[in-house]
């Protein structure tokens, strides 16, 4: 059973580096944290068939305050999820995080149960090696073949989109409408601002991602896998191991190929926690006095820093661009951060609750800052945000305790340990079936791999091929100890000081995983150092111990299955729906599968959000039909669906009060009926209350102050009209300054403010 737990663990570990786990806010991960749960209760379970002494349960008070520690973690992100009830935000944002944080705690119980032995530590980090080389293999080919590929075929494609769009006859008409279809299934703006944004990511930026979304996803494990390697090669070298010539090429092959991936990737944040995990590694291995060591430390500092920035700019990887934005970088983070605060004076206890931040956030906003961020972009402000007080208590204290349980790592360190012979089946066979398990559910789902950054949806396969090439010769050649996951996990956490982590849920799996290792990855189990009496004692304790943890994991998975897992599938399938039938014409079609995603999932905010632009759509066209026709049989036509829109507005309120979305969409019909009316003081008001809201949502926005100012001026409040229009201006020229092209306003716009601070001086 042992080893069907080895596998199942390094299954759910190659399938959750396969999942661009950015995507977790949506759901589209939870079946991996179903995975974890079941994994997690049969490591439970099956824990008293295995009589080996080494895998007792029995915890040092270290590891007791770390398990308390990730408990109380977890505690703090359903808290928070519960608030987030109570006040109306965004609750299925809030509870595919916290089912996503559940299966990481899972991941934890596993190893805190299994796997606290040195073989299955020096398994564990294979394997993280090992993957971690396949992402890079996956990068670097993304660096070399794919974007070129992209970038020429959206060329083309343009080309002969603009083309079409210059013709008029019937064979240009359907190729136009053929390309605009491609362009809109991958989500390519066709014009505008976005446009220009998005030409300028595809075309100048090189920056690989891996399988994941984001380069600084991909830095954060690449600098993780590059510690840890070089972990083992120092223990190995400290140990006198004995490893053949071809072990150590290759060896010296995979790092170079996690280093230069990692400086393709441009993360800045990624080569300053490698460099940190590096030095903790020579601090604990390699100094003597302390004094001495003080200056080695710096000088082996200076000259990794100063090989790093060579072999950058000889490789390409660094060019002038990036040394001369690396001010700017922080400028922006700091921006992050100052929003951040304002967020947390708001929510000091609970925060904003997980997959929340943005609606808050956005409220606090510096308008200088460039991005509508998901996160603040450091872990402690992330997760004081989505854990609440009681979240960030908890992590400081899990990484204390990490701390605490250095000071036996010497100790530890120098006991003889011997490296496994044999090809570790387990891992390869759990590499397989995480590959199998990921390919399928994609297939199941009919992903497009296009849209998440890969470019060729077979490319994925070089992961899962290298790590079961590279993970069986490290295995076997290198030793790894406590020292090698607490350095990593350093590392980790400082990238993680100025990246987005805890929404991205693989980043978090591997902190929580460098925690667990660092803490039970000791060679000789604590019970062991008890008389036999007393830990006779301990067993009634332990039974205790396994039946509450059974149950809490199988309630966890019956929970996560039931209000996450479904619900959310059964609405992305109705969307799915909904947009085969948008492209087929049927609008009738698209609205009811838009009701039935909406009714799938009582707490969707995508779903309403889509329903309410189709049915705006729809009541736009009836607009201008009764502007046309003038006729008086259009009213009950036109009623009919404004009350529907005026529904759906209200339902997205409901779904996410934080948001000024749905207050903007009623602000909007509201206006329109007024405009073709003619009249109506009360549509008047519902309006611009409505927009009101939707600035104080947004007020950084200078489209959302342009239109207040356009609504008050058509109203005739000429000073209320002016102030908004100087505040939209104002918006705009520091938009302009900051080079914020996507949010600049359009010619016409402006020359409209213009008109309205006018008519202000005036009046």
């Amino acid at each position: 059973m042992k080893n069907l737990i080895v596998i199942l663990f390094c299954m759910m570990m190659t399938a959750s580096v396969l999942w661009p786990s950015e995507g977790a806010i949506n759901g589209d991960g939870l079946h991996l944290a179903i995975g974890w749960l079941v994994t997690a209760l049969l490591a439970v379970v099956t824990k008293r068939q295995d009589q080996d002494p080494a895998d007792d349960t029995t915890f040092s008070r270290t590891q007791l305050a770390a398990a308390s520690s990730v408990i109380f973690l977890l505690g703090g992100f359903w808290l928070s999820t519960w608030n987030v009830f109570h006040v109306h935000g965004d609750r299925r944002a809030a509870l595919n995080l916290a089912f996503e944080w559940s299966g990481i705690g899972a991941a934890f119980v596993t190893i805190a149960c299994r796997f606290r032995r040195q073989r299955s530590l020096q398994s564990i980090v294979a394997l993280t090696i090992g993957l971690g080389a396949g992402t890079a293999i996956l990068g670097v080919w993304q660096h070399h073949v794919s974007y070129g590929q992209r970038a020429e075929w959206y060329l083309q494609q343009r080309s002969e989109l603009d083309t079409a769009l210059q013709a008029s006859d019937v064979q240009s008409s359907v190729k136009r409408s053929h390309l605009k279809g491609a362009f809109e299934r991958m989500k390519i703006p066709l014009d505008g601002p976005k446009r220009q944004l998005f030409e300028r990511r595809l075309l100048d930026s090189s920056e690989p991602v891996g399988p994941f979304a984001l380069a600084n996803t991909l830095g954060g494990v690449l600098a993780v896998a590059v510690v840890l390697l070089i972990a083992g090669v120092m223990q190995s070298l400290h140990r006198r191991v004995r490893i053949s010539a071809l072990s150590w090429c290759i060896t010296g092959s995979i790092v170079f190929l996690l280093t230069y991936c990692l400086l393709l990737t441009k993360s800045r944040t990624a080569w300053v926690g490698c460099i940190v995990g590096i030095m903790v590694l020579v601090g604990r291995q390699r100094l003597g006095k302390p004094a001495a060591g003080l200056a080695r430390l710096g000088a082996g500092a200076s000259i990794l820093i100063a090989a790093a920035l060579g072999i950058s700019i000889a490789t390409g990887a660094i060019d002038r661009e990036v040394v001369m934005e690396a001010p700017r970088s922080l400028q922006f983070r700091l921006l992050y951060w100052t929003g951040a605060a304002g967020v947390i004076r708001d929510n000091p206890v609970f925060g904003t609750g997980p997959g929340n931040f943005r609606q808050v956030y956005l409220r606090h906003k510096p308008v200088e800052s460039s991005e509508d961020i998901l996160d603040p972009h450091n872990v402690l402000l992330d997760v004081w945000c989505s854990a609440g007080l009681m979240g960030l208590v908890a992590l400081v204290s899990l990484l204390t305790c990490c701390v605490c349980a250095t000071r036996q790592f010497r100790i530890r360190d120098r006991r003889p340990e011997k490296r496994p012979r044999r090809i570790p089946w387990p891992l390869l066979k759990g590499i397989l079936a995480g590959t199998g398990v990921h390919l399928t559910w994609r297939w199941f789902h009919g992903v497009d791999m296009w849209t998440n950054g890969i470019g060729d949806e077979n490319a994925v396969l070089l992961v899962p091929v290298t790590a079961c090439l590279l993970t069986p010769v490290i295995a076997q050649c290198l030793l790894f100890t406590q020292s090698a996951a607490f350095a990593a996990l350093t590392c980790l956490f400082v990238h993680l000081l100025g990246a987005g982590g805890l929404q991205i849920t693989i980043l978090g799996h591997v902190l929580v995983l460098l925690a667990a290792l660092t803490i039970f990855g000791e060679n000789q189990s604590v019970a062991e150092d008890l008389p036999t009496p007393e830990r006779g004692t301990f067993r009634p304790a332990e039974n205790c111990f396994h039946v509450i943890t059974a149950v809490t994991l199988v309630a966890a998975t019956a929970w996560t299955a039931q209000f996450g897992l479904l619900p959310v599938n059964r609405s992305q399938h109705q969307l799915q729906v909904a947009e085969v039938r948008k492209k087929q014409g049927d609008r009738s079609g698209t609205l009811d599968a838009l009701n039935g995603a909406a009714r799938s999932d009582p707490f969707s905010v995508d779903s309403r959000q889509q329903l309410v632009q189709a049915l705006a759509y729809d009541f736009q066209r009836s607009v201008e039909q009764y502007a046309q026709n003038g006729r008086q049989i259009a009213d009950d036509r036109l009623q009919e669906d404004f009350d529907k829109v005026i529904d759906g507005c209200n339902h997205l309120i409901d779904a996410d009060r934080r948001s000024g979305t749905g207050y903007y969409f009623r602000s909007r019909v509201a206006d329109s009926v007024r405009n073709v009316i003619g009249n109506g003081s009360d549509l008047f008001r519902q309006a611009h209350l409505d927009l009101q809201q939707a600035v104080e949502c947004d007020p950084s926005n200078s489209d959302l102050w342009f239109e207040l100012s356009d609504l008050q001026y058509r109203e005739g409040l000429f000073a209320e009209a002016s102030t908004a229009a100087d505040r939209a201006t104002e918006i705009d020229a520091v938009n302009r300054i900051w080079g914020h092209v996507d949010q600049y306003l359009a010619g016409e716009k402006i020359q409209r403010l213009e008109l309205i601070q006018r008519s202000g001086d005036n009046d």
